[in-house]
């Protein structure tokens, strides 16, 4: 990297992290929950640390684990499980 280089005029590389910590060892796990546009060329990243990084590595892992089982699935039973976990996917949005 090359701070110094006038490229990097051309790009915003600010990042906000609001983490607070004094050393990036006390976040012990990042789990990214989600990612949206909030202005034009302005992207914002909601994520946990700790526990609740914990919480939700789990609850993916779970929800995986689903749809690994969705799979073996047809017809009126994969549409009605298929529905359950979209609507499931929805409520949880962050």
């Amino acid at each position: 990297m090359q701070p110094t280089n006038k490229l990097w005029e051309e790009y915003s590389i600010e990042f906000c992290g609001g983490t607070h910590l004094e050393n990036t060892r006390e976040a012990e796990q990042f789990v990214i929950l989600s990612e949206e546009g909030i202005a034009k060329g302005i992207r914002r990243i909601t994520a946990v640390t700790q526990e609740k990084a914990r919480e939700a590595n789990n609850s993916a892992l779970g929800f995986l684990s689903r749809l690994n089982d969705v799979k073996t699935l047809v017809g009126g039973d994969l549409e009605q499980e298929v529905k359950k976990l979209t609507n499931e996917l929805q409520v949880s949005e962050p």
